[in-house]
């Protein structure tokens, strides 16, 4: 990714974004904006581990991201990044289909400029 300083800060200026939290592959944090990062740190890892199981069953292609609800209401999204794993929370009453295509039209952005 071409400056992670400013991919995140363009994450965390959108408006639809009510938080993120950034891992690296080993789980270690790297960035986070977002409340109850422990928490969510792990429920990032398991659905990510979950996935590539799932996956490798069905010989299917790279996970884009996964969007999980609960009965609460609340909503998280997890989105792959090479040796980093980037969680999102979308902000109350954003429908998750359309932030998730914004999410990976930044993320693709930031990926081709460090390809340059």
């Amino acid at each position: 990714m071409a400056n992670l300083g400013d991919f995140l800060e363009e994450l965390a200026g959108m408006p639809r974004v009510s938080g993120y939290l950034l891992l690296r592959d080993s789980g270690q944090p790297v960035a986070e904006n977002i409340g109850d990062a422990d928490k969510l740190g792990a429920m990032l890892q398991v659905l990510l581990l979950a996935s590539r199981k799932i996956q490798a069953v069905l010989g299917m292609a790279r996970l884009q991201h996964i969007f999980v609800g609960d009965a609460d209401g609340g909503r998280f999204m997890v989105f792959p990044l090479g040796k980093f794993h980037l969680g999102i929370e979308p902000a109350p009453g954003i429908p998750g289909n359309d932030l998730a295509g914004e999410i990976v039209d930044l993320i693709r952005r930031y990926q081709t400029r460090s390809q340059e």
